[in-house]
């Protein structure tokens, strides 16, 4: 069910593309969206831009941080040449008691400030519907790089997906049906075996070493140190390796430097590579929980 929008004040911080795509989905829509440090035009009906985030968020009822968040000092996550922008007390203080608030995954310091002021927090990236469909563009980017970057097809290639989750499964079948051996490591045996089941090879955990000195690429799912500088070791000199796991990652780049492995971490990759869709996908959880959250008169 699509929630009525019209006249829902809306506010949008910062962020890349995927959330210039969210302020105009929701703005066309018929909400008055109000926007700081987000290149986008007031030329779209229902748009507007503010100067601070105070001004932005007051007496919203609804204010979307980027999927990326904010970082250790509580700035907002913004595009280059986009000005920098806190979110902390005085910002928490001008909203609105029980406005929806919501983020990829907020720090504790956050949650707790979202608590003290009564304020619905909601991490996006902990949900399913996101997850699932977010490790779409994901797994599109990530065999896009991959392709630039390996002297050899994706066809009958041999490919390590570490990590059996929501992404390293989308991005496994989309490996295997483009050609690749396509190898699942997890210690899950409930991924182990959906990975089976889309025809991977499934292995442990404990298994990694045996298929790394084979691999034309690697690609890292799990936000844990999983490829240290002895599992580096075995793999081969042209071996290509992508991280794609939130911070802190799962590979020892430095170890990956001194032996002379290329490994790159994609932080964001949705946005980078298909904001339209990945911010199509932001607004649709969005718009999802509003639903959810906010009956209809004369509903429970």
């Amino acid at each position: 069910m699509t929630p009525e929008l019209r006249g829902m004040r809306v506010a949008v911080i910062g962020g890349d593309l995927r959330e210039v795509e969210v302020a105009r989905l929701l703005a066309s829509r018929g909400a008055e969206v109000r926007v700081v440090s987000l290149p986008v035009s007031e030329e779209l009906e229902g748009l507007s831009l503010a100067a601070t985030v105070e001004d932005a968020v007051r007496d919203r009822e609804v204010v979307i941080l980027p999927v990326q968040g904010t970082d250790e000092d509580g700035f907002v996550h913004v595009m280059e040449g986009q000005a920098k922008v806190p979110f902390g007390h005085s910002e928490f203080a001008c909203m609105r008691s029980g406005a929806l608030l919501f983020i990829g995954v907020a720090r504790p310091l956050f949650k707790d400030l979202a608590a003290h002021y009564g304020i619905r927090l909601r991490e996006i990236r902990d949900r399913d519907d996101f997850a699932i469909f977010n490790s779409i563009p994901t797994a599109e980017g990530a065999i896009a790089r991959a392709m630039e970057l390996m002297p050899c097809t994706i066809f009958g290639s041999k490919a390590v997906v570490i990590g059996g989750g929501r992404t390293g499964l989308t991005l496994a079948n989309r490996l295997r049906s483009w050609g690749a051996e396509t190898i699942v490591v997890d210690r899950s045996d409930a991924a182990r075996a959906r990975a089976y089941e889309q025809g991977c090879v499934a292995l442990a955990a404990t298994e990694l070493a045996e298929v790394l000195s084979e691999a034309d690429v690697v690609f890292n799912t799990v936000p844990a140190l999983v490829l240290p500088r002895e599992l580096l070791n075995l793999t081969r000199q042209d071996v290509v390796i992508l991280d794609l796991a939130s911070a802190p990652g799962g590979v020892d780049f430095l170890a990956a430097r001194d032996l002379g492995r290329f490994a790159e971490s994609l932080p964001g990759l949705p946005g980078r590579v298909a904001p339209k869709t990945a911010g199509a996908i932001v607004a649709r959880v969005i718009l999802q929980v509003i639903a959810d959250e906010n009956p209809p008169p004369g509903q429970p």
